[in-house]
């Protein structure tokens, strides 16, 4: 088509023509995008500390019953 053709000529890095693998799909773009540079919400600091609280809140929960039996 005409957008192919224009696509081209531009300047780019990558080119994945058909037949093509998932395999050879991701080689691509992993060669275009940095995808450890990727800062998913579940590895990052705030979301871990917030865990780490939730953590903290049921433990003190936990030891507050425990000691209660105790008693």
């Amino acid at each position: 088509s005409k957008l192919v053709k224009e696509a081209l000529v531009l300047e780019h890095d990558g080119l994945l023509t058909k037949p093509f693998t998932l395999e050879k799909a991701f080689k691509v773009l992993d060669e275009q995008l940095d995808l450890n540079m990727i800062e998913y919400e579940q590895f990052t600091n705030e979301y871990r500390l917030n865990e780490m609280i939730d953590y903290y809140k049921s433990m003190v929960s936990w030891v507050e019953k425990f000691g209660a039996i105790l008693e």
